[in-house]
């Protein structure tokens, strides 16, 4: 027969039989479970053990199917218990594994579901199942269950790391322990209520936003991640909330016998998750999917992206980097002899912008940092007030019981002491790295930040002012006038530097926010309410005040229309100034507070319609900002900006205080209770997030650098990993294997296209930009370019001649002898070219090219690109992206150059991506969302 005839042949098997055959184990024909085992494992080449209802076996079979392989199947709980407990312990005699599934090709196993995804991710699974590809068949990317819109509930996410969830298994144990040795104590029932909002917490928003979660993470941040499945932990997290909640509803029915049985129950199950790794929980969650009741293609996530995630975890913290402190090399340009000052400094991919391994206390510690005393010191205020609020008589204050006075002492000394430390390991970078100190304050969006250090100083001098008024006041002056010199500075840079609008961010107002806390310091110490001062003062510190307050308020005013209206224009691709937001609320409560101060503290002017119509705008902003938090909006990315969210909320709950205090009304009793209790959340929130960050060694590394044109440097990165991957993928697959050739030529053909796209971008955009800075830069780049040009339309040449013609093995030996010759020499080629591409054009495109050019060079990259070629391009890199936010990060990168295109970007993803990437990345881009689909948005 010929090979045409076997082609005909092959098709019409595609059309006529399923590709899953599955075996009746329980006619075995007298034969023993050991015997029926042997004969179906020598009988089928490609063989999954399974079990009807497990969701792993789910995900290997319809990964099987999506590569249109034919296997056999045998569903193990179709046996009778007995004999399927025998068939596993067959299983573990033979390969030493006993759960399912079990995937056996040619008699040999080869893992589980975590393993074949593995061998997918490295381009091994394809030439393992190529000889049971049936001919004709495309790879569905959307078989085995339909579209997925959302993988948890709420915002659980997908991957848990095993060492965390054991953690806080744990921390609840001993809670537990605890609440059943003291079970008739009044006390208990305020722990327990205390560990139910914390699993509500943990289950509704994830163990970020848990203080038994962030604790656990806190722990384990030193060990490598073990990721397991997070929908099961979610289900037994809400167990958890279920025992907490029923035993909090006992202790405060009087009934704690009851309590302590049931919290016995929650300790119980508690220590076998932390002991032995038993999750009682997980185990009901497989339950319901055995009867149906949940749907398997609950892991579909997790499994899909979990070697994403560990090839995350190993990129960051342990692979070596390739050369240390390499050295940098000048680029002299024609004709020219002698170094200059304003050469190109070519700086070769030792540490790469998103390699992160370089770390130092010193050198990398960010003016930001002093966000986070700046908040403390601000709760240290907070609390002070609240107690000479009780001191004075004035009413019941939210925080009456809580020995306010004490807490304050310790808080403000805990918070003096990181200013102080902090303080001094910003001097040692400004002695040690004047040039990165100068480049912050240059900066549009760090610059501002310089003000937090003038906060601390000013709430430094608030919170000495009623015991040494004369050391209060002048460290309030050191701090005025700082602030004063710094915001002339500021404002010179944004009147004569010009700045673009897209750096008109809600930082701006910071200047403000000090101005006002300024204010209430020399009004404070005007007031009179503190020890008797040896003699008249010569300065009338209420006039003073009022000057503070009526620059702040000026500044403040024009500063929030420029930042709002850049708010409601602005694409918020860069989510590391998301958090700026807050600075908003920041300066509607402080003025509200400033205002009240500057009037002599006046409580007519208290409860007159200005400083309650402030206290309603800043509960508006503050109601936004939270809604805008469980929408989503504020990830907690590695950077000390989140404690501007702290900073804000308490200074808002300092204003509700204040409020409540001149109003002593139940709805101001409510509200201060809120905001306190908001105010102190986040804080232990934004603490627990910085100590994972430095038990992790993140802290205090470089900042991660991304904008408009990384997507030159992400196709580097898909470089970087993909040529690898389909080079192992060819190694493997032989000439009869005539469906996987031309599964692989399609994946190739994503490949090549993406490279044609990536050098003329180069060409025709890049390569310009930069030359107009340093007029031919790296000229053998033209040649590279030229010459992989050639060896890719080689190749390309070869798959579209072995498509075109009727498919046979002598087919299928021309394109591997072809592919076999060229793909190796080009891959390497492409890989040095991109990593000389990095160390010149990359770093002239960051560190001269405006981010105005920038984004034009985006747009232009988008506009370019012909919708065919985009269709291609755009899904495979995203597919083969092999870290997470990359993914993210390269699709917001043209998103950066016209968010208009959002939605057409959107289109081409939903079309040309399985359904886990679609939902993977229409959660962290709901703009990217089409007409049609859940969550649309029309763009005006």
């Amino acid at each position: 027969m010929s090979s045409v005839d076997d082609v005909e042949m092959n098709q019409a098997l595609v059309d006529s039989e399923p590709l899953e055959i599955e075996l009746d184990c329980t006619n075995r024909e007298g034969l023993s479970i050991e015997e029926y085992m042997k004969s179906i494992i020598a009988k089928h080449p490609l063989l999954v053990v399974s079990k009807r209802s497990c969701p792993f076996c789910l995900e290997m079979r319809h990964t099987l199917q999506s590569f249109s392989a034919r296997y056999a199947v045998v569903q193990l709980n179709d046996l009778p218990h007995e004999a399927m407990q025998a068939a596993q312990d067959f299983l573990f005699d033979t390969c030493k594994q006993r759960t399912v599934p079990n995937l056996f090709v040619n008699g040999k196993s080869h893992g589980g579901c975590s393993d074949m995804k593995a061998r997918e991710f490295n381009g091994e699974l394809l030439p393992l199942i190529a000889p049971f590809l049936v001919l004709g068949g495309r790879r569905d990317l959307t078989i085995g269950g339909g579209r997925v819109h959302s993988t948890a509930l709420f915002s659980f996410p997908d991957a848990v790391n095993r060492h965390g969830v054991r953690a806080s298994a744990l921390i609840t144990f001993v809670i537990g322990v605890f609440c059943c040795a003291y079970y008739e104590a009044p006390s208990v029932r305020w722990v327990m209520l205390a560990t139910f909002v914390d699993f509500l917490l943990r289950g509704l928003l994830g163990p970020q936003l848990s203080p038994v979660g962030s604790l656990a993470t806190l722990f384990v941040a030193r060990l490598p991640p073990v990721f397991v499945a997070g929908p099961p932990k979610q289900f037994a997290v809400f167990c958890g909330v279920f025992f907490s909640g029923l035993a909090t509803l006992l202790w405060f029915c009087e009934a704690p016998v009851g309590a302590l049985v049931v919290t016995a129950n929650l300790v119980f199950a508690a220590s076998l998750e932390w002991a032995f790794e038993i999750c009682l929980g997980c185990n009901v969650y497989m339950k319901l999917i055995d009867v149906g009741l949940l749907s398997g293609h609950v892991y579909r996530p997790f499994v899909s992206l979990v070697n994403h995630k560990k090839w995350a975890y190993r990129y960051h913290y342990e692979m070596p980097a390739e050369k240390k402190n390499p050295p940098h090399v000048r680029i002299h340009l024609p004709q020219q002899t002698r170094d200059s000052p304003v050469d190109l400094v070519r700086k070769d991919r030792s540490d790469s912008d998103f390699k992160q391994q370089d770390h130092s206390f010193v050198r990398h510690c960010r003016i930001d940092v002093f966000a986070l005393p700046a908040t403390l010191l601000i709760q240290a205020y907070l609390l002070k007030q609240a107690a000479q609020d009780v001191d004075r008589g004035a009413g019941r204050a939210p925080l009456e019981g809580w020995r306010t006075r004490t807490l304050y002492h310790v808080l403000f000394w805990v918070a003096l002491g990181a200013y102080l430390l902090l303080s001094a390991l910003y001097a040692t970078k400004l002695v040690r790295h004047p040039q990165k100190v100068a480049k912050e304050w240059q900066h549009p969006l760090m610059g501002h930040w310089f003000t937090a250090w003038i906060v601390c100083l000013v709430m430094v001098g608030l919170c000495v002012l009623d015991r040494r008024p004369a050391a209060g006041i002048a460290i309030v002056w050191v701090g005025a006038v700082a602030q004063l010199a710094l915001l002339v500075l500021r404002l010179c840079d944004l009147v004569y530097v010009r700045v673009i609008e897209e750096f008109h961010k809600p930082a701006l107002m910071m200047t403000p926010v000090s101005l006002f806390l300024c204010a209430m310091g020399f009004a404070a110490y005007a007031a009179g309410d503190l020890p008797p001062r040896p003699q008249q003062d010569a300065v009338n510190y209420l006039h003073v005040s009022r000057v503070f307050f009526g620059a702040a308020a000026f500044f403040g005013f024009t500063f929030f229309v420029v930042s709002f209206r850049n708010a409601l224009l602005d694409h918020h691709s860069d989510d590391r100034t998301r958090f700026t937001l807050w600075v908003w609320l920041a300066a509607t409560a402080s003025f509200g507070q400033g205002y009240f101060a500057v009037s002599g503290f006046d409580r007519a002017v208290g409860t007159g319609v200005v400083f309650q119509s402030m206290f309603a705008v800043s509960l508006v902003l503050q109601s936004v900002l939270c809604l805008g938090w469980a929408r989503g909006f504020f990830a907690m990315v590695k950077d000390m900006a989140v404690w501007v969210m702290a900073f804000a909320l308490s200074v808002q709950a300092l204003y509700a205080l204040q409020y409540y205090h001149l109003t002593a009304d139940a709805a101001a009793r409510v509200l201060a209770y809120v905001c306190v209790a908001l105010a102190f959340a986040a804080s232990a929130l934004c603490a627990a997030q910085t100590a994972t960050w430095l038990a992790d060694g993140s802290l205090f590394k470089p900042r991660y650098k991304w904008g408009p044109v990384q997507f030159m440097k992400f196709q580097h990165e898909l470089f970087y990993h993909a040529i690898p991957v389909l080079g192992r993928t060819l190694q493997g697959l032989a000439p009869a294997h005539l469906s996987a050739l031309e599964q692989f030529c399609h994946e190739l053909e994503g490949l090549l296209t993406t490279f044609v796209q990536h050098g003329r971008l180069a060409d025709d955009l890049m390569f310009v930009a930069n030359r107009r800075f340093f007029p031919n830069l790296n000229p053998a780049m033209d040649a590279a370019h030229h010459f992989e040009h050639v060896l890719a339309d080689e190749m390309l040449a070869a798959v579209r001649a072995f498509r075109a013609a009727p498919r046979s093995a002598a087919q299928g030996e021309a394109l591997l002898a072809v592919l076999r010759r060229v793909y190796p020499a080009w891959g390497a080629h492409v890989v040095e070219h991109s990593r000389d591409e990095e160390a010149t054009v990359l770093v002239s495109s960051r560190k001269y090219v405006p981010l105005e050019t920038m984004t034009r060079l985006a747009a232009a990259a988008y506009a370019s690109t012909p919708v065919e070629e985009m269709n291609v391009v755009l899904p495979f890199v995203v597919k083969h992206l092999p870290h997470p936010e990359w993914k993210v990060r390269y699709v917001r990168c043209y998103l950066w150059g016209n968010p208009a295109v959002a939605q057409e970007i959107g289109l081409c993803l939903y079309r040309h991506c399985d359904d886990v990437l679609w939902a993977f990345l229409s959660e962290r881009m709901p703009e990217i969302i089409p007409r049609g689909l859940p969550g649309y948005r029309k763009l005006y």
